[in-house]
């Protein structure tokens, strides 16, 4: 089964997306936004919706900058939502921006997720999902995320860490579709230009 779906055709709005969060933390003051490794950003939403509501996709819900300095680990997770219920996200398109020459891991066997809420020295508060694993991790699939790609998140995973500070923006749509539903949109419009 596999985890990931490459979106190649979406490579040309990189330099577009790239721009649009420069101009957005110099705005905001980066400090304002990155708090450790992510921050929430709003300019890139309209880029990529203008480019995917057209063709039936649903409308973005957040646009989240991962910006992990070099060398730090990152746990086995699954994604999820900020909500006050847990709710697992299921499915994300990444775009690479800087440093993404990494391996994205997904894992199976068999977890308790617990939900974790944590508030930092800033008063930011943070909810995660910490796994409980009774059997595995194993390996269930990999890939680079050197071109936009169609993310499962709801499976247990996490990115391989490199020396280079690397920052990636991924995409995360109303109504939490899944990766299926929208790995069969991209099937549906195939190679056509986006």
């Amino acid at each position: 089964m596999t985890m990931y779906k490459k979106i190649p055709e979406l490579n040309y709005l990189i330099p577009e997306l790239t721009k649009s969060m420069e101009h957005e933390l110099v705005c905001r003051g980066t400090n304002n936004v990155v708090i450790r490794s992510l921050g929430f950003l709003s300019e890139p939403i309209g880029i990529l919706d203008s480019v995917l509501m057209p063709r039936g996709f649903p409308k973005i819900k957040s646009c989240i900058l991962f910006s992990r300095a070099g060398d730090v680990l990152q746990n086995i997770h699954i994604d999820n939502s900020s909500a006050e219920e847990f709710e697992i996200v299921n499915c994300a398109i990444n775009f690479p921006i800087e440093n993404c020459n990494n391996y994205m891991y997904w894992y199976q066997g068999e977890y308790n997720a617990a939900l974790v809420t944590t508030v930092d020295p800033g008063g930011v508060r943070r909810r995660y999902s910490d796994l409980i694993w009774r059997t595995g991790p194993t390996e269930l699939d990999k890939t680079i995320i050197d071109v936009p790609t169609l993310v499962n998140v709801s499976v247990p995973h996490n990115i391989e860490a490199v020396p280079a500070h690397r920052k990636l923006l991924t995409f995360r749509f109303i109504d939490n579709p899944s990766y299926a539903s929208m790995a069969e949109l991209l099937d549906r419009f195939g190679s056509a230009k986006y």
